[in-house]
């Protein structure tokens, strides 16, 4: 299954927790105990429908992007190219009770923009920890004026989880679910990411693909996956299908019912 997101809402279907613990990665205290989840984790909420059984995540971090990694003019991207400092982060959040988006803005002007065309700032409001709630037509939406961030849902619900995950209030679903947990740290930190169930080979209960943008205008890629059980595993397939996504992999490790591609991006960071 392709994780993009063109394709990202439609495609999240059904995350298996299969997770029975997390294995060290190699990057903890030397005590078995596992590294830190990835800073992207915090707006991760545990699902509000659906359970575990249903759960996607896009995370992307423009404004961090170095410029000889970003797309060129001829490229194609979703948005226009300025979009890049525009944001220092945006987010879609989805589980079987529809989809929330996260902004988080780098740009004052653009955040400002942006909020009143969503929100009638005259409009009554209710503070649900550092944001004010609004209730707009079609859903509500979440303002955080210091931290210029923006959380809209179709379900108050959905966006008070993402507050209150995002503030510490709620654990982030990564450190709830081993098997999640394990693959975002077996995937790592970066600039862009991708999260949804059935992996990439299809037969895989959850995949992670994370690309990192160089100076020198490279664009590195990690994905993971967890597969059921280890007579699962099909390194071959887990290649196979992120090329054919137009991602270089340099080499497949497995390590119990999880596999990890490293190599480059031929598709980049889409914005």
């Amino acid at each position: 299954m392709e994780l993009d997101r063109r394709g990202f809402v439609a495609a999240c279907a059904a995350l298996a927790a299969a997770g029975t613990g997390c294995i060290d990665d190699g990057n903890g205290d030397g005590d078995g105990e596992p590294a830190e989840l990835p800073d992207y984790t915090r707006w991760m909420p545990e699902p509000r429908e659906g359970g575990v059984e249903s759960f996607g995540f896009f995370f992307v971090a423009p404004s961090a992007v170095p410029d000889a990694a970003r797309p060129a003019e001829e490229d194609a991207v979703m948005v226009g190219l300025d979009e890049f400092d525009e944001f220092d982060g945006y987010a879609e959040v989805q589980d079987e009770g529809g989809a929330a988006r996260i902004h988080d803005y780098a740009d004052e002007e653009k955040f400002e923009t942006e909020v009143d065309e969503r929100v009638d700032r005259e409009d009554e409001s209710e503070e649900v920890g550092e944001y004010d709630l609004y209730e707009v037509n079609g859903g509500y939406v979440a303002v955080n004026d210091e931290d210029r961030t923006v959380i809209g849902a179709a379900e108050r619900e959905k966006v008070e989880g993402v507050v209150e995950t995002v503030e510490g209030d709620a654990e982030t679903y990564a450190a709830l679910n081993d098997a999640l947990g394990e693959v975002v740290r077996r995937a790592g930190d970066g600039h862009s990411v991708e999260i949804g169930p059935e992996g990439f080979s299809g037969e895989a209960t959850v995949g992670a693909r994370v690309k990192t943008g160089r100076d020198d205008g490279t664009v590195d890629m990690v994905a993971a996956e967890m597969y059921e059980d280890e007579d699962a595993v099909d390194a071959d397939g887990f290649e196979n299908a992120l090329e054919s996504q137009g991602e270089f992999v340099e080499e497949v490790e497995v390590d119990g019912r999880v596999a990890v591609a490293r190599g480059s991006s031929g598709v980049g960071i889409v914005v």
